[in-house]
C-alpha cells in the first residue's frame, strides 16, 4: 500500500467517525434551540394572556408602562440565572442590557424577558461548542501522536489556544453571539410587526420557529466548520512536532470542485492556511490533510503501519537494525555476509525458522508459480527477497504480488542501505565487471526494463566458483546472459544484497514455507 492510499483510507475512516459525532452534536444543538423556543413562546403567550382583549392586543396597550411587580420578577429571574447558570463573560455582558428601570413599557419588558432566555440559551450553546471543539482538538492530538510518534507537549494548553483562535477575523464565540444579536433583532422586529398587524400568538409562534430554524442551521454550519478548523490546526502542530515539512491535501467523500482542485497536492507545513490550501476550504468542509515525505523509508514506515504495526514499534525496529548493521560491518570480511554463515537478523519474525540443510534450489522460492494465479507471476521482487532469505537458511517462500505493489516500483527498498548502481548499454558488462571483484557467494539483484515495453523484471546475478550465473528466481530457472539483448539500454540497475539486512518491506515480501 503506497503512502497516498494509506492516508486516504485512514482519513476516510476518521471522516466517518467525525460525521457520526457531528450527528450527535447536532441533536444537542437542536435541543438547546428547542428549549429557547419553548421558553420564549411561554413569555409571548403569557404576555397575550395578560394584556389581550377579545380583539387582541393593540400597540397602545403594549406601550403602557409595565407593572412594578413584573419588572421586579424579571430582575429576580435574571439574578437567579446569573447565580445558577455560571454565565460566561459574553453572557454577563449581554445581561447588562436587561437591568431595567421602572419606566419600561410592557413591550420592552416582553423583549427583555425574551432576551433573557436567549442569553441563557446561547450561553449554553457557547459552552457546548467549547466542550466539543476542545474534545476534537485533544482527540486529534492523540490520534496524530499514535500515528506519527511524538505527542504535543502541554496539549491541554495548546488545545485551548487553538479552540479560541480567530478564523477570518472572528472566534467561534464571537460568531455565536453575533447569531444571538441577529436573532434578537429579528424577533424584536417580528413582535413589532405582529402587534401592529394584530396577529394572534399562534401565527406569531409560526414565524418565530422559522427564524429560529435559520439560526439553528447557521449554528450547525459553524459547528462543522469550526471542528474542521481545530482538527487541521492540531494536525499542523503535530506535523511540526514530528519534523514533517510538507503535507498532502486530501479531498474526501463527495468533495466539492474547490477541494477536488487541491486533491493530492503537496504544500509546505509552514505555509498551511485554512481556506487557502487546507481545510476548511468552505463552510461544512470535511476534507483533511496528511504528512508527506518523498523517501523510501517514509513509504516503508506507512506500509508497516498499514499491516497493524505502531510507530513506537517501528522506531524500536529501526534502532535494532541500525545496531545490527554496525555489528555486521565489524565482524565480517569486507562487510560481506557469506551464504553459509547463518546470521540471525534483528527484526526477523519469530515465525521464521532457520533450517540446517534447507532446500535452497530455485524451484523452492515461488512454488505457486504454476498455480494459475497471476499474482504469482508478477511477484518477481518478492521472489528475490525469498531467494536470499532461503540462502540464509530461513524457511520462507515468496508472497503473491498485491495491487500498487511498492517493491515493483522501488525493488531496492527491500533492503536496508542498498547501493544502487547505474549501467551503460544493456548493463551486462558493468554487472560482470563489478561482481567479478567480489568473493564467491556474492549475490546481486538486477532490475531491467524490456525493450519497447513499459514493464520490466528483476533477476539474480550470483558469483559461483569464480563465474557469474544468472537466475530467474520467480520461475525457478537458470538463464543465459543473452537475456540482456532484450533490455532497454542505459536503464539496467543493480545492487548487492547478500551483505544487507532485509527491510520491513523485504520481510513482508515473504511468508513462512511448508
Amino acid at each position: 500500500m503506497n503512502s497516498l492510499e494509506y492516508w486516504k483510507n485512514r482519513e476516510a475512516e476518521q471522516r466517518k467517525h467525525n460525521i457520526q459525532d457531528e450527528a450527535e452534536y447536532q441533536k444537542r444543538i437542536w435541543e438547546i434551540y428547542q428549549n429557547m423556543i419553548d421558553e420564549i413562546e411561554k413569555e409571548i403567550n403569557g404576555f397575550y394572556g395578560k394584556y389581550a382583549s377579545k380583539e387582541g392586543i393593540t400597540m397602545a396597550e403594549a406601550k403602557k408602562r409595565a407593572a412594578k411587580a413584573d419588572i421586579e420578577a424579571l430582575g429576580r429571574k435574571a439574578a437567579r440565572y446569573v447565580k445558577n447558570k455560571d454565565f460566561s463573560a459574553q453572557a454577563n455582558e449581554e445581561m447588562r442590557l436587561y437591568n431595567l428601570t421602572m419606566k419600561v413599557n410592557r413591550l420592552e419588558l416582553l423583549k427583555a424577558q425574551i432576551g433573557l432566555e436567549m442569553v441563557s440559551g446561547f450561553d449554553e450553546l457557547q459552552k457546548y461548542y467549547n466542550e466539543i471543539l476542545t474534545e476534537r482538538t485533544m482527540s486529534e492530538f492523540e490520534r496524530q501522536a499514535g500515528i506519527l510518534g511524538k505527542a504535543i507537549q502541554n496539549n491541554a494548553k495548546a488545545a485551548h489556544a487553538i479552540v479560541n483562535a480567530s478564523f477570518h477575523n472572528a472566534t467561534y464565540s464571537d460568531r455565536i453571539w453575533m447569531y444571538q444579536g441577529m436573532l434578537k433583532n429579528e424577533l424584536s422586529s417580528l413582535l413589532q410587526t405582529g402587534l401592529i398587524q394584530g396577529q394572534n400568538p399562534r401565527k406569531l409562534a409560526s414565524h418565530l420557529r422559522k427564524r429560529f430554524g435559520v439560526s439553528q442551521s447557521n449554528a450547525e454550519r459553524l459547528m462543522i466548520t469550526e471542528l474542521a478548523r481545530v482538527q487541521t490546526e492540531a494536525q499542523k502542530q503535530s506535523f511540526e512536532r514530528n519534523g514533517f515539512e510538507e503535507y498532502t491535501f486530501l479531498a474526501l467523500g463527495t468533495a466539492c470542485p474547490i477541494c477536488q482542485a487541491l486533491n493530492e497536492k503537496h504544500f509546505k507545513v509552514a505555509k498551511m492556511m485554512p481556506g487557502t490550501n487546507a481545510p476548511p476550504m468552505h463552510p461544512r468542509c470535511r476534507c483533511s490533510v496528511a504528512s508527506y515525505e518523498d523517501s523510501a523509508e517514509y513509504e516503508a514506515w506507512l506500509d508497516y503501519l498499514s499491516k497493524g504495526g505502531t510507530t513506537e514499534e517501528w522506531n524500536k525496529l529501526k534502532a535494532k537494525q541500525k545496531s545490527s548493521r554496525k555489528s555486521v560491518a565489524k565482524g565480517s570480511d569486507s562487510g560481506i555476509m557469506k551464504s553459509n554463515k547463518r546470521s540471525i537478523y534483528e527484526g526477523i519474525p519469530r515465525s521464521w525458522k532457520q533450517v540446517e540443510g534447507l532446500d535452497d534450489s530455485l524451484c523452492s522460492v515461488n512454488p505457486n508459480y504454476f498455480s494459475g494465479d497471476e499474482a504469482y507471476k508478477t511477484n518477481c521482487t518478492n521472489c528475490i527477497s525469498a531467494y536470499e532469505m532461503r540462502k540464509r537458511g530461513y524457511n520462507v517462500i515468496a508472497r503473491p504480488a498485491t495491487k500498487n505493489h511498492y517493491l515493483s516500483r522501488h525493488p531496492e527498498a527491500a533492503w536496508v542501505g542498498a547501493e544502487v548502481r547505474t549501467t551503460s548499454g544493456s548493463g551486462l558488462e558493468d554487472i560482470v565487471s563489478v561482481t567479478e571483484k567480489w568473493p564467491d557467494g556474492a549475490r546481486v539483484e538486477v532490475a531491467v526494463t524490456w525493450k519497447g515495453r513499459q514493464n520490466g523484471h528483476v533477476i539474480v546475478a550470483e558469483k559461483v566458483n569464480g563465474k557469474i550465473r544468472f537466475y530467474d528466481v520467480q520461475s525457478g530457472e537458470k538463464i543465459s546472459s543473452k537475456i540482456f539483448s532484450y533490455v532497454e539500454d542505459d536503464k539496467t540497475l543493480f545492487w548487492r544484497i547478500d551483505d544487507l539486512e532485509p527491510s520491513d518491506r523485504g520481510i513482508t515480501a515473504c511468508e513462512v514455507g511448508d
